[in-house]
């Protein structure tokens, strides 16, 4: 899809920009972000384990000393193309945009133990007598497309602006889950194990996969309002967005597993999780422990998206400086309250700067910043990040990612 989408966006470009159309009220815009954040995982971390490269003792005990009981991270990745049409008039009213847009998104995010990390790559062996606690674990995958379509008003010094957008989804995959319970004992002497676990997961159809695959049908709404205001004589806009409020319903394909079992193993050592071994477990295999153990059903189930709603205020201080802060909040994605402020400063009337700061989501302190510069009247490029800390402080600090925009107008 990302060769199709260039391919289509430079024919676009080379087509309309032979055009006299003074008026530019078409832009084609093509949009790419990325991020990873965690408040445990370093961004050093991240990419040796990313790439397959070795993790040293060191680089490991940094990311178990920054671990709690709950420790989050979260990943997202879209990419795709937008049209935007701003007429003289619609239906009699001025001040009105259309939009229409095709994305191929992805987001995943993740809750994990303090405990769970240590067992997972340090082993057990230092852990004889004790209980780890491995639950309180949760794993989300959502590959989808979207296709999407809305309209806004826009905002005056004596009107508020508002606008919705509605999408067609076609959900490509699935994975969920949640790990309720589970207590790892391992015998002073390392004679036995005991390990009692609560979990379920879904999971879409396992035999169909990549951006072809149609596993699932949904529906979203994007919906924003935004109220004009005078402080300390500079004028201003209050923003409240929601983005992404809805769902996929998947197909009766998809898979139900859960597990609510105890176990018991003798002459057992585990010094990996995630690797377990034929021989781990004396006269069976590995997988029949979980087999036999395990319930499993088939049918459709649904999933409803990471809504974002987000506050924000923007003060103008004259025609050259900015200053933007403002919350946002994820739901059902293992989220925490994000918060953020920057200050932007015009440097010419097509050259456009601003650093930011932030705090939270699924991360810790962070900082970045953003810019756009407009040429030869048609074209905008923007660049922006809130993670340039990632890439400064990758040993402390867990921010990766940035966003991207090419727009062309005719």
């Amino acid at each position: 899809m990302p060769g199709r989408i260039l391919i289509l966006l430079v024919f676009l470009t080379n087509a309309l920009s032979a055009q006299q159309d003074s008026s530019l009220k078409h832009e084609i815009e093509f949009r790419s972000d990325a991020f990873f954040n965690s408040d445990a995982i370093t961004g050093r971390f991240f990419h040796a384990f990313y790439l397959g490269n070795y993790l040293d003792s060191a680089l490991k005990s940094k990311v178990r000393d920054r671990t709690r009981y709950i420790s989050r991270w979260g990943a997202d990745l879209s990419y795709g193309i937008q049209w935007n049409y701003s007429p003289d008039s619609l239906f009699g009213k001025t001040g009105i945009h259309l939009q229409a847009g095709l994305f191929d998104r992805m987001h995943a995010n993740g809750i994990f133990s303090h405990d769970l990390f240590h067992l997972a790559f340090f082993g057990n062996a230092d852990k004889a007598g004790e209980t780890l606690d491995l639950g309180n674990f949760r794993l989300n995958m959502l590959l989808y497309q979207q296709l999407q379509f809305g309209i806004s008003w826009e905002a005056d010094s004596t009107r508020r602006g508002h606008g919705f957008a509605i999408s067609l989804l076609k959900g490509e995959q699935n994975y969920q889950l949640d790990v309720k319970q589970a207590d790892l004992y391992t015998a002073p002497d390392g004679t036995f194990i005991d390990l009692s676990t609560r979990m379920e997961s879904h999971q879409t159809d396992t035999a169909h996969r990549g951006p072809g695959a149609f596993n699932g049908f949904g529906v979203s709404a994007d919906m924003y309002w935004e109220f004009p205001y005078v402080t300390w004589f500079h004028g201003g806009v209050l923003s409240v967005d929601l983005n992404d409020f809805g769902f996929i319903a998947w197909n009766k394909r998809s898979l139900h597993h859960r597990l609510d079992t105890f176990l018991h193993f003798e002459g057992v050592q585990v010094d990996n999780l995630f690797d377990l071994q034929e021989g781990t477990f004396p006269q069976m295999n590995a997988d029949s422990v979980w087999k036999n153990n395990m319930n499993y059903s088939t049918g459709s189930y649904l999933t409803f998206l990471p809504a974002i709603l987000s506050i924000r205020a923007t003060t103008y201080y004259g025609k050259k400086f900015i200053v933007e802060k403002g919350i946002n909040y994820r739901f059902m994605a293992n989220a925490r309250p994000f918060y953020y402020g920057s200050f932007g400063w015009n440097i010419t009337r097509d050259v456009f700067t601003a650093l930011n700061v932030s705090y939270g989501g699924y991360g810790r302190l962070n900082a970045g910043m953003e810019a756009e510069v407009k040429f030869a009247k048609r074209f905008k490029l923007n660049v922006q990040s809130y993670y340039l800390t990632g890439l400064a402080l990758p040993d402390i600090t867990g921010g990766l990612g940035a966003a991207f925009t090419a727009g062309i107008r005719f």
